[in-house]
């Protein structure tokens, strides 16, 4: 447990010390904002903001999220808009 949490740490510090702190994966469920809203998140950690690119982070996490339940057809759409 504590190599896989320590192996972990090592993978976030490498890529921070490569210039970007959001790994590259296949967002080919995700949609243009997605991408976009995770781009944004970048350049504000990269700037020094970096609670503001974790907000960026949850929301892309979120609209991936919806995306992928989507493609799924595990969304339920209610009257008033939301969405479980």
């Amino acid at each position: 447990m504590k190599t896989a949490l320590r192996d972990e740490f090592v993978g976030a510090i490498q890529r921070l010390r490569r210039g970007s702190p959001i790994p590259e994966k296949d967002l080919r469920f995700s949609s243009d904002t997605v991408k976009r809203v995770l781009q944004n998140a970048e350049t504000l950690i990269r700037e020094h903001v970096p609670t503001s690119g974790l907000d960026r982070i949850h929301t892309a996490l979120h609209g991936h999220l919806l995306v992928v339940c989507d493609a799924e057809g595990r969304l339920e759409r209610h009257k008033h808009g939301k969405t479980s």
